[in-house]
């Protein structure tokens, strides 16, 4: 089975630097709505069963009237969304702009949850703050799940240790507790995307958001994965804004 995988769209009107009006909404809004089509025509090209967004597909946790309407422009029914921290308005995420999927068909994870999907068990971590983070092996322990390689994270999480621009991570969860207890974690949150390790991916933000997003190092992307083979494909989004620091 092919799970399409995009994180990071954070729908915005004018946070963004680009803030010019387009024909019907915010240029950043049209780009969007061009990039989220993109999506669901790769989800039908691809085969894609199960669609998942990584986190923050909105950039805050209240929403205007303009990104409200824009959203009728994007198709999201059978799309799984976890909750990232720009969405939640409180630490345990009860409320978050994330949950107005739930009203469009979509399915929205605010807790950590595990899926069985064809032989491969899913577990969903929706960002959390360091002292609501679960233990990873615990979880799975208590869940009766004992073969690790057999599990793929999906996840919004800081990780420990790791750069943020100028930057290093001194906390979030561990890179060696992750890798420990599955076959495959993709990570939204850290728009520079890259493979930690061979088991740790951060999967980038699908649009460029502003400069920090520099495409001469990261690209938009989106991944498909295969639940059969276990490898993982990397997908240029040919609509996404590129910001370059020159």
């Amino acid at each position: 089975m092919n799970i399409l995988l995009y994180t990071d769209v954070h729908l915005c009107a004018r946070s963004s630097v680009i803030r010019t009006p387009g024909e019907r909404y915010s240029m950043r809004l049209e780009n969007i709505i061009e990039c989220m089509a993109w999506i669901n025509q790769l989800k039908k090209e691809r085969n894609c069963k199960r669609c998942f967004c990584l986190g923050d597909y909105f950039d805050r946790p209240d929403l205007n009237a303009e990104e409200l309407t824009a959203l009728k422009e994007i198709d999201v029914e059978g799309h799984e969304f976890i909750v990232g921290n720009h969405e939640g308005l409180t630490n345990d995420l009860r409320y978050a702009s994330s949950h107005i999927f739930n009203s469009m068909g979509a399915t929205v994870y605010s807790e950590p949850t595990i899926l069985h999907i064809e032989d491969k068990i899913f577990l969903i971590l929706p960002y959390a703050v360091e002292a609501d983070r679960i233990d990873i092996d615990k979880f799975l322990t208590d869940n009766n799940i004992t073969d690790r390689e057999n599990v793929v994270i999906l996840s919004h999480n800081d990780i420990k240790g790791i750069q943020y621009g100028a930057f290093v991570s001194q906390s979030g969860y561990e890179i060696e507790d992750i890798k420990k207890n599955c076959s495959l974690c993709v990570n939204g949150h850290i728009h520079n995307g890259a493979w930690l390790d061979n088991k740790l991916l951060n999967l980038g933000s699908l649009t460029g958001l502003n400069f920090s997003n520099d495409a001469d190092k990261w690209q938009s992307v989106a991944a498909i994965y295969d639940t059969e083979t276990g490898e993982i494909e990397l997908i240029n989004n040919p609509y996404a804004f590129n910001f370059f620091n020159i």
